[in-house]
């Protein structure tokens, strides 16, 4: 491992630098015959995709198929390197571990992503940039009217089993994503009724609906390929066998997973590393120490230790992401079923004095979803929607009836940011005459505790961001497994209804902001925070990146050779 240097700095970037992103585009189109909560709260902006046809090409692609450029050159950690070494390994430190073991279909916290991406290769790829590239599937088109999305398949493919990828595969893994007992991932899915194999190589999901937001759906967990093989094996949690870069080697719950470099991989010209370890560290200290030890390559960190890394003279970056930290009401329970006191515990809560005391102000306070570094979901004039008023939060709870106030359980998860948010909220709810009982709860289970087993009537929340705000709204306010008993909001729910129809852009995207002005409006969330990922790593790293969606992506990641 090379030593720290005192030369790199700390870079914030929105966007990946042209050389990445179109070398990343152009991996995708070639390989073979064919061509096409909670983090840590230290963790993605992109136009909507263009759903009106054929989206063969990445969405926000150029005519050649490359990605568009970015803003910023790369930084520290991201620039690549000129040659890697072929037996290099990262070891990098994770605040937290998958919800439900390595079953894609199970795994309930999007933040499950980190562990699972290595291994499973999607049918569709979101790049960092958050333009739509081919993964297994090299073409894909909306048919019959919208209510059938079409994909061509990548030949030649085979799983870490050696079975191999066709279009049974892929029935198979739909089937069982909508049906398997304890998938998280199956109201996300529900649009789709059927899959029709039209030949080994092209396969027709059959839709009830309209389904703008499916293909970027397909580059995460529900479109996550599994082997047929493993597909039943009980074990599957704890063995998992996909079609990524990257196979399992060993699998510690609670402590790492090991993976190597699968060697028949479709598209070698992204492997640059031998080995990769996740590691879990719910203590961001922990993690520092980790990088500088040299025990760690690369960590996640928050505001405090990126400071300390910063002036440590580590290698050291952060990225802009649609990334959120906030509030989340189970819009059933105390007395949130009421948009009075849904706005009166938004005007209760001091959005910048958060930023600032949990966050040192690496981000953006702000009441959305988005900041405006996401145009198509941002609305300038809510951001003073809520400003901090006591004094209008009681008025609100006085006209709901509740001028004595009320009290509701808050799960917090066990990680030093969301236990300073939780603190504060208590005390800030408390001026109010609310009284917030806080519940401790373990952040791998935070997910199943709130969603699942349904415990808890507020919980203190991140996701790592959805690049469509339909894709947000469809989390927290649809009968989605991320909004506890399905509670509707009917104003919400008539423009998310409006932003599934495939369309062209510029007519989805005032439906998009009507949408996101009704969250804010009907106060189904309090968000409170858009943190920038912290990370700081070994300086032979290159080419890494933290995508907009607010993931790693270690498609052409490496360690710079000796």
């Amino acid at each position: 491992m090379r030593p720290p240097s005192s030369a790199r700095t700390r870079h914030r970037r929105a966007l990946l630098g042209a050389v990445l992103a179109a070398s990343l585009a152009i991996a995708a189109c070639g390989g073979d015959d064919d061509d096409n909560a909670a983090t840590d709260g230290t963790d993605a902006a992109a136009a909507p995709d263009d759903t009106t046809g054929d989206t063969s090409a990445p969405a926000g692609s150029t005519p050649d198929g490359t990605a568009p450029a970015g803003d910023d050159e790369a930084g520290p950690l991201s620039a690549p390197e000129e040659s890697y070494d072929p037996n290099g390994t990262i070891r990098f430190g994770y605040a937290i571990g998958p919800s439900q073991g390595l079953d894609p279909h199970k795994t309930s916290l999007a933040q499950d992503t980190v562990w699972l991406a290595p291994l499973y290769d999607p049918l569709i790829i979101e790049l960092p940039d958050a333009s739509l590239v081919p993964g297994l599937a090299t073409e894909w088109e909306f048919v019959d009217d919208g209510m059938g999305l079409q994909l061509t398949l990548r030949e030649g493919v085979t799983f870490h089993d050696g079975e191999p990828f066709n279009a049974d595969a892929v029935k198979a893994n739909i089937e069982r994503a909508k049906t398997v007992e304890g998938s998280a991932v199956a109201p996300l899915l529900a649009v789709i009724d059927s899959v029709e194999i039209i030949d080994e190589y092209t396969v027709k999901l059959v839709l009830n609906g309209p389904a703008a937001t499916l293909p970027r759906i397909l580059s995460d967990r529900p479109g996550m390929m599994v082997s047929p093989k493993a597909l039943e094996d009980p074990d599957l949690p704890q063995n998992p066998v996909g079609a990524g870069m990257f196979r399992l080697e060993e699998y510690k719950p609670g402590d790492r997973a090991v993976m190597v470099k699968f060697e028949d991989y479709w598209n070698p010209e992204w492997q640059n590393l031998a080995r990769l370890e996740i590691i879990q560290q719910g203590d961001p200290q922990t993690r520092l120490n980790g990088v500088r030890t040299g025990e760690l390559d690369l960590a996640l960190l928050e505001g405090p230790q990126f400071l300390e890394a910063e002036q440590q003279g580590l290698a050291v970056e952060q990225y802009d992401t649609t990334t959120n930290f906030y509030l989340q009401f189970n819009r059933t329970r105390a007395h949130f079923d009421d948009v009075r006191v849904r706005q009166a515990m938004n005007y209760a809560i001091d959005r910048e004095g958060i930023a600032q005391a949990v966050f040192l102000g690496l981000g953006d306070a702000s009441p959305q979803f988005y900041t405006d570094k996401f145009p198509d979901g941002y609305i300038p004039e809510l951001e003073d929607r809520y400003p901090y008023d006591p004094e209008k939060a009681k008025e609100l709870l006085a006209e709901a009836g509740l001028e004595d106030g009320f009290s509701f359980d808050l799960l917090v998860p066990t990680l030093p940011s969301h236990e300073q948010v939780g603190q504060i909220a208590q005390a800030q709810f408390a001026e109010v005459g609310i009284t917030a009982n806080l519940i401790s709860v373990d952040p791998s289970s935070t997910a199943s505790t709130f969603y699942n087993d349904e415990k808890g009537d507020m919980v203190v929340g991140t996701t790592p961001g959805r690049t469509d705000p339909a894709m947000f709204a469809q989390l927290f306010f649809t009968e989605a497994n991320s909004n506890p008993d399905g509670h509707l909001i009917p104003e919400v729910t008539e423009q998310y209804e409006l932003a599934l129809v495939p369309r062209p852009d510029e007519e989805r995207v005032p439906i998009l902001q009507e949408l996101m002005r009704q969250t804010v409006e009907q106060a189904g969330n309090i968000v409170l925070f858009h943190p920038r990922t912290l990370l700081a790593g070994d300086e032979g790293i290159g080419g890494f990146h933290w995508a907009l969606r607010g993931q790693p992506d270690w498609r052409g990641a490496g360690i710079a050779a000796q």
